[in-house]
């Protein structure tokens, strides 16, 4: 490789990790080996892969899966890894309990198997109650989304 070329790579390294405590080499690999040492530049430069970006101190390569805004992404090439809200940890579950009133509960409480429109009437009744639930103001430490667990049907 020319030595331009490698100054140009390192360059980009040292941009992409400035402010992050990461050594310039960590985001920067070939594709058949894989080390954790400075690179020598001897091979060519299209034998280089840099990291698509950093979050959360870990170098980004194509194909990893990293989450934003509680969506679950396969990194690649035109993602901004530079914008906050990327994460490498899943988003936790959020639940929301909600309670029937037990006349709702009562109605499907038998042993038969339900109807379809029996089933939407249920369900219905259990958005209706969710609705409800989320027009009230949710208390610090509380969390959301719509657990129906109580309710059983054969």
């Amino acid at each position: 490789m020319k030595e331009i070329d490698a100054t140009r790579i390192k360059l980009k390294c040292l941009e992409m990790v400035e402010g992050t405590g990461l050594e310039w080499w960590k985001v920067i690999r070939m594709p058949i080996c894989i080390s954790d040492r400075m690179p020598d530049f001897s091979a060519n430069k299209e034998d280089y892969e840099l990291a698509l970006g950093i979050v959360e101190g870990k170098p980004v390569w194509e194909g990893d899966e990293l989450y934003y805004a509680g969506i679950k992404f396969s990194a690649h090439y035109g993602h901004s890894f530079t914008q906050p809200g990327w994460s490498w940890t899943p988003p936790k579950q959020k639940t929301l309990m909600v309670e029937l009133p037990l006349e709702d509960v009562e109605l499907y409480a038998d042993e038969r198997e339900l109807s379809l429109s029996e089933i939407m009437d249920l369900i219905g009744r259990c958005a209706e109650a969710c609705r409800k639930a989320l027009e009230k103001p949710i208390r610090a430490g509380s969390t959301t989304g719509c657990d129906i667990s109580g309710v059983t049907s054969k």
